[in-house]
């Protein structure tokens, strides 16, 4: 018991000092504080004194603002009660002088200068007959034909559908007939535009051409230039080799077509007067020697044209396989 009192008093003793330190720095900082507030108070009274001048600064503008409004509705008053001076009165501008035309017509619809451009083309499809075709650039609603001088008109026809101008249905543009010939022939043409007015009839002269002759024109013109069609196709099978010309796919155009495996002498014919001369319609050489060896064809057209001597090199194998070949080189 006694030493839990000493050391109660030891305690006491050392925390004394510490005691006191702490008192004494609470009164400085209360001290401060007391300080600070004293300049607040001073610098309050401070900005409410600039604020009460800058509100008596602030009335006198405003005064003197209502003074100005006051001045400026004064002199708007006085403005408008001015005398305004007079001013001479401008001449009247003369009118411009209008020459009067003569009253023009309405404007014709885009396709009436184009009524009378019918063109008229007939070729012969079969023997003795013939397809008339007809091309007219404007509306239609009814189309008529006469095939001669005193025969009477006759009607093209109607499709199943409707024209998109005219809401009617469409009329024919080109017929069959058995009425032509080859050569010159005349036609009349006669049709109702879309305003319902009848046009013609219109003169034509055709000319057409026999079939055969018109084909051949045909091949000349567009099948003999293309080199893909001047090939020779072959093949050797069990000891016979069989070759055929691509251009000779159309017997009848051709006067004749010969060939020989000599220069010399074409002594065979493929083609006569229109007419395959070999059974199976292609060129056949029995027993050929294997290697190579050389085809000289040469066609005549019904025209009389003649083509160029062709020379085609081949080769002469047991595999029984389809070859092409270009013709190597042309002799007149």
């Amino acid at each position: 018991m006694k030493i839990r009192v000493l050391s109660l008093c030891i305690v006491l003793v050392c925390l004394l000092p510490s005691f006191a330190l702490a008192k004494k720095v609470d009164d400085d900082v209360w001290n401060e504080l007391s300080d600070i507030r004293r300049e607040l108070k001073l610098i309050k009274q401070e900005l409410s004194a600039q604020q009460k001048q800058h509100q008596k600064e602030l009335r006198k503008l405003k005064k003197e603002i209502k003074k100005w409004k006051a001045l400026v509705r004064t002199l708007r008053g006085q403005k408008k009660q001015a005398p305004v001076a007079v001013r001479p009165t401008p001449r009247p501008p003369v009118p411009p002088v209008v020459r009067r035309s003569a009253p023009t017509a309405p404007r014709k619809p885009w396709w009436v200068k184009m009524r009378k451009n019918v063109q008229v083309r007939a070729q012969e499809y079969a023997k003795g007959a013939f397809m008339l075709t007809l091309t007219i650039p404007v509306p239609v609603k009814g189309i008529w034909v006469r095939l001669g001088a005193k025969k009477p008109f006759r009607s093209t026809g109607l499709h199943g559908f409707n024209h998109p101008s005219t809401g009617k249905p469409m009329p024919k543009m080109s017929i069959m007939t058995r009425k032509l010939h080859v050569g010159k022939n005349d036609v009349w043409i006669q049709y109702r535009d879309g305003s319902g007015k009848i046009v013609g009839p219109l003169h034509r002269v055709v000319h057409i051409k026999a079939k055969l002759d018109a084909e051949v024109e045909s091949f000349l013109r567009y099948q003999w230039p293309n080199p893909v069609l001047q090939q020779l196709r072959y093949r050797t099978y069990r000891g016979t080799t069989t070759l055929l010309p691509f251009w000779t796919h159309s017997p009848k155009l051709f006067h004749s077509v010969r060939y020989s495996l000599s220069e010399d002498t074409l002594h065979r014919y493929f083609i006569r007067h229109g007419k395959t001369q070999t059974k199976y319609s292609w060129m056949q050489f029995r027993n050929l020697t294997p290697g190579k060896h050389v085809l000289y064809v040469q066609g005549k057209l019904r025209n009389g044209w003649k083509t160029p001597l062709l020379r085609y090199v081949f080769v002469v194998n047991n595999n029984g396989k389809w070859t092409n070949v270009y013709p190597e080189d042309e002799k007149e």
